[in-house]
């Protein structure tokens, strides 16, 4: 077999099942056959990569951070394509926040390397008054300004290409969300965090504006407003809360209104939102306690359950769109049928309510569940520890019953997903390495 088409990490993402090497693992019980498949050493902390693909031979595949047992019934000959990291989101000063939808605003530099590792470009990002979003497939990169009240005059951003190039630069309007096809969204004019924006524009991979949401509750004292796209980025949901009324909007990529429904409670949309592209929206929303809720793809209000959980709440949707699981940060997950809104099954662990804990619970000495992420049938959520996240934790749940499969403690290291990975590939931030994980190693 002289060339191999697949991408090694793409099968390893088929497989569902993700493990560390015996240096990184922690101590867990190893109930699962799993090994590491790629590994790599940075001399500065990463807060986030961007893969791309090199079709290459086996020793340089090697070289670039592959394990050999992966290539084993390969034999020497042939190519083999495989990823390599193609950007780095740097945090020079060592910082990384508790909540990942901070370290955004954590990032020092952005480095674009060729798939030797050499350096191509770095781009300088301002800690704290700029800040990093990228598109889910990693195609395109934002940097921007973070809206203060102190320096209204910093607006606008840039929108780079992942090879590093620029495809345009704005100094006005703050941007907050790009597309997998490089279609931007951009808040508008300038405002505080809880003051009501005008609304939101769009504009399309040039930097033309093409399209205007006016937000309706622009005239309340107090707002708070979210866009996001869709994972194909052919949609995008706009939210607009006063604190007591919430308006969503379902828009297609280039800003034209589907439908826009307005409702009588307290929403983060789309912060705390799934959007199932052409089947409907999963969200939270607060009225009297957190409560899910699930709206069509017509914008109408199908069902909306009570939550008996606090903490922080995010929603992820099941692989076949069936389910919805919802993960509090406080040691719950709930999963909800998604056609009737009823609780199909719910995991709690042992110090979200044993009264022994309480103290820990005080002082965050627990592994309060931060992020989570969905690979076929298991739920992959990390634990982080301490209010100076000193430790983590993977806990791997069995999405169709809520059985705990495995979890991995890091007593010592701060661990975080990496966002545009389709499979679990994890950041040891603490040591500076970039692991990629299967249940075995691929064969050919």
């Amino acid at each position: 077999m002289s060339e191999l088409s697949m991408a090694i990490v793409v099968m390893a993402a088929v497989t569902g099942l993700y493990a560390l090497e015996n240096l990184d693992k922690g101590k867990g019980a190893c109930d699962l056959n799993l090994e590491v498949i790629y590994e790599m050493d940075f001399e500065e902390p990463v807060v986030d990569v961007i893969f791309d693909t090199a079709t290459v031979t086996i020793e340089e595949a090697k070289r670039m951070g592959w394990k050999e047992e992966v290539f084993r019934d390969v034999g020497t000959s042939g190519k083999v394509t495989v990823f390599y990291p193609k950007v780095l989101f740097i945090s020079a000063d060592g910082t990384l926040s508790y909540d990942p939808l901070d370290n955004s605003k954590k990032m020092t530099e952005m480095r674009f390397l060729s798939k030797d590792g050499n350096l191509l470009k770095k781009v300088i990002v301002r800690s704290g008054a700029e800040r990093v979003i990228y598109s889910e497939n990693g195609r395109y990169i934002l940097r921007t300004w973070i809206t203060d009240e102190d320096y209204p005059e910093r607006m606008g951003g840039t929108l780079y290409k992942s090879d590093g190039s620029v495809l345009w630069e704005k100094s006005e309007n703050t941007p907050v969300e790009v597309s997998n096809e490089g279609y931007v969204i951009a808040v508008w004019p300038f405002c505080s965090p809880e003051e009501p924006a005008e609304g939101h524009i769009f504009y399309d991979p040039s930097g033309k504006e093409i399209a205007r949401i006016i937000n309706p509750l622009k005239d309340k004292p107090r707002g708070y407003t979210a866009a996001k796209f869709s994972s194909s980025g052919e949609y995008a949901v706009i939210g607009y809360t006063d604190f007591a009324k919430t308006v969503i909007f379902l828009v297609g990529k280039e800003g034209n209104v589907i439908w826009q429904k307005e409702f009588d409670w307290r929403s983060y949309a789309s912060n705390d939102m799934d959007i199932i592209e052409n089947i409907g929206l999963i969200g939270i929303y607060d009225e009297g306690g957190p409560n899910v809720f699930f709206i069509d793809w017509n914008g109408d209000l199908r069902w909306a359950s009570p939550l008996e959980i606090r903490g922080n709440i995010n929603v992820k949707s099941s692989r076949d769109n069936m389910k919805a699981y919802v993960i509090s940060s406080n040691g719950y997950v709930w999963c909800i049928d998604r056609l009737r809104g009823n609780i199909l099954w719910e995991h709690i662990e042992e110090w979200a309510t044993n009264p022994q804990f309480a103290e820990k619970r005080m002082s965050w000495e627990i592994p309060r569940f931060v992020e989570s992420k969905v690979i076929d049938d298991h739920l992959y959520v990390l634990g982080k520890k301490g209010r100076d996240w000193h430790g983590s934790t993977l806990f791997v749940i069995d999405g169709r019953n809520g059985t705990l499969i495995k979890k991995l403690e890091y007593p010592r290291d701060k661990i975080t997903f990496v966002k545009t990975y389709d499979g679990i590939g994890l950041i040891n931030f603490t040591k500076k390495k970039i692991l990629l994980f299967a249940e075995e190693a691929s064969r050919y």
